[in-house]
Formats: structure tokens, C-alpha cells, sequence
């Protein structure tokens, strides 16, 4: 259950343009995305103790959290760059 993904895209990688970075802003957020869709389907199996269940509830509310701040930090680049 994985939670601690970097973003890369999120920060400064010298002077390059929000399109440069792209790429690593789609695989930091198919990261997040893989974390949120893998503890779903765990949870939908429905054999988890409650404990764990709560655990993986985090995880995706972590991951999903991530994923807007990294949406919301290329947009703020992108509408910077214009």
C-alpha cells in the first residue's frame, strides 16, 4: 500500500516549460492514479479487516490529494508560461 510517491512535475526542474515537463507530470500522475485504482479493487474484494480497510481508505484519499495538487501545480505553471 504505497503512498509516499514523489511528484516530480510539481517542482522546478531548471528553466524548463510546463510542456517540457509533461511527461513527468502524466507518469507522477499515472503513480497516483495506479495507487488510488489498486487499493479500490483491494477494497472491493471485501476481505480486509477493518484496520486495513481503514488504511487503504487513506492511501486513495492520500494519492487523490496528490494527484489534484499536481494537476493544480501544472495548471498554475501552464497559465504562468502564457
Amino acid at each position: 500500500m504505497e503512498t509516499n510517491v514523489p511528484t516530480s512535475a510539481a517542482h522546478g526542474h531548471g528553466h524548463a516549460s510546463p510542456e517540457d515537463r509533461l511527461p513527468s507530470f502524466l507518469h507522477d500522475l499515472n503513480n497516483l492514479l495506479g495507487i488510488v485504482l489498486g487499493n479500490a479493487e483491494l477494497l472491493q474484494d471485501g476481505r480486509d479487516s477493518e484496520e486495513k480497510s481503514r488504511k487503504r481508505l487513506t492511501a486513495i484519499h492520500t494519492a487523490a490529494a496528490k494527484a489534484r495538487d499536481l494537476a493544480a501545480a501544472l495548471q498554475g505553471q501552464l497559465d504562468g508560461s502564457r
